[in-house]
Order: structure tokens, then sequence, then C-alpha cells
């Protein structure tokens, strides 16, 4: 696939971010103040005048639509649309999935059943998940299948200023992380799901000794998590809403050993450059590297990374 269709393609995809961001704005049912309706038409004229100066740099060929991709399309949606009433027939088939260009089925219905599996399948213990940097909750089902659960802490239409790693994790960015992937073909994108759990009655029978230990009590009587993980703090809770509901990302666990490579796109934490940073043709000298062969990755990365505002690739894995 050569450069200028990846260009073309990651272009293409920002312009859709930028669109639903726009919507979301608009969609709000919040009841703004004029000046900061006024803001935000400015903040929107700007987004459409930044689309626009996109589109008109594209070459040509971006702009004609292809015949050829509207089966791919009709396909892809009606792979993630389909669902399954026996959940055990999916969870059997996890040990046949993984081969040297996938991790995860990507055809004949599979993503959708899985997802699906994942949302329906009863919790039979939930455990904090230690690894990591922030607050994850591990979900094991009664299928023994485990679930990664990465609860929500901003709405959507909340802008965090700063760095590309401020803030804590966007929940619905490992979801769109996932769908973006299905479109490129990049079929090591672990299957995430938006999933609603109730604190009560759906966590706290199944939950363990060790995450009972990292819940309190918040001001109206809520039980909160603060969890277990790097900088997880017992003053930055996590806590259901007014009905008792935590939403989040349900992130299917693939429980595999592979082969841990330092990544050629990962960030340096410090004033010192990386070789992707200074050498114009890294991208043709790192197409060359054996690793290349075996990786569940692909050199190409970093503009998905950089479409999902994940500019953090510190490893990449092999078979």
């Amino acid at each position: 696939m050569s450069m200028n269709y990846m260009f073309g393609i990651s272009v293409f995809l920002l312009c859709l971010v930028l669109l639903n961001i726009y919507f979301f704005y608009n969609l709000s049912t919040t009841k703004p103040t004029p000046l900061i309706q006024s803001r935000k038409a400015e903040a929107m004229q700007n987004v459409h005048k930044e689309i626009n100066d996109h589109f008109a740099h594209l070459k040509k060929q971006y702009k004609i639509k292809t015949s050829k991709f509207i089966p791919v399309q009709q396909a892809l949606i009606a792979s993630l649309n389909s669902t399954i009433t026996e959940l055990e027939n999916i969870w059997n088939t996890v040990d046949n999935w993984v081969d040297n260009e996938s991790l995860f089925p990507d055809k004949n219905g599979d993503p959708g059943r899985i997802l699906h599996a994942i949302k329906s399948s009863p919790i039979a213990l939930v455990d904090n998940a230690p690894k990591g940097t922030q607050l994850k909750l591990l979900l094991i089902l009664e299928s023994k299948q485990k679930v990664l659960f990465k609860p929500k802490r901003y709405n959507l239409t909340e802008v965090i200023k700063g760095p590309v790693y401020a803030g804590f994790d966007r929940y619905n960015s490992e979801v769109f992380a996932y769908y973006l992937g299905m479109v490129l073909n990049m079929r090591w994108i672990a299957p995430a799901v938006t999933m609603r759990i109730n604190v009560e009655n759906d966590i706290l029978p199944v939950a363990t000794l060790g995450l009972k230990n990292t819940m309190v009590k918040n001001e109206v009587g809520a039980t909160c998590i603060y969890g277990k993980c790097y900088y997880c703090k017992i003053n930055e809770t996590v806590c259901p809403d007014n009905t008792g509901v935590l939403e989040g990302a349900a992130i299917l666990y693939l429980e595999k050993q592979f082969k841990v490579h330092k990544s050629p796109w990962r960030r340096s934490y410090s004033r010192k450059k990386m070789d992707w940073e200074k050498d114009t043709d890294f991208l043709l000298v790192l197409t060359a590297l054996p690793i290349w062969k075996t990786s569940l990755h692909d050199p190409k990365d970093k503009t998905y990374g950089v479409l999902i505002s994940n500019d953090e690739y510190q490893y990449v894995k092999s078979i």
C-alpha cells in the first residue's frame, strides 16, 4: 500500500473525527449561555475551515468514490451487526483465532458476535487490573473469558487541554480504535464495546477482597472505585451515575504470550529526538527490518496512533 494512499485515507478519517466533534457539540442537549454559544459557533467555524482546507489539498484520486469499496463496506457493517443466541459458541473458538496475520476474526459475522458476547455474558468475578498507569477492572465472564473494563471519566463533549497524554484515558477511544482498526484491516486491535454495569448488582456481589479494599462511599452514599494502578489515588475515584450504573469500554483480553520489542515509534521523555523525528526516510528503513515479517503491527501504525490520539506506542508484539 503506497504512502500517498495511506496519507489520503488518514486525512479522510481525520476529517470524520472532526465531523464527529462538530455533531457532538451541535447535538448537545444542554442550554449554553450566549457567550459560550458564541465561542462554540466560532470553534465550529474553525473546524469547518480546517476540514475544507484538508479536502482542498487532497489529490483528485482520493475524491473519487470507488465501486470496489462498496461490497467491502457492506460486508464489514453486516459482520459487525450480527449477534448470537448461544454465548458459549463464540468463546469455544478463541484458541483458533491467532495466526500470522491477525489476533481476532474479522469476517462472517464473528466481530458482531464477539461484541454481543462481551456485553451479554454474565460476570462471574471482578477484580482490579493492576497493570498500567490508570484504573481498569478485570472482568471474568462465566465462560472464563477475560475482559478489561475501562470506566468513563469524561462526557463525550468535554475537551481535555494539554499534550496527548493529558488527563485520564478516554474510554470511548478504545471503542473508536477497534472500529477504525477494522476499517483499516488492522486485525490485531482488540474488540471493544461500550458497556454499562450496575455497581451494586453486577460488581459488588462478585468483587474480590482486593477490589473491595479500593472502594469508598461518596457524599451521596454511592460506591466508588479508585482501583489499583501506577497512578491510582484514593481521591480520584470513578463513581456510578444516579441510577447506579458505571459506563465504560469492555475490551477483550487475549491470554497469549507474545514476543515484545521496543516500538520504533516510541516517544522520547526527554529533549532528545527519536530517529523517526529526524530521518525523513525512516519508514523506508523500517519496512526493511526483519521484525515486521512476524510482527502483529504495521510499520505505518504511527498514522493510526495519531488518529486515535494515542501517541505513546512503547512496544510492539510479534508471534
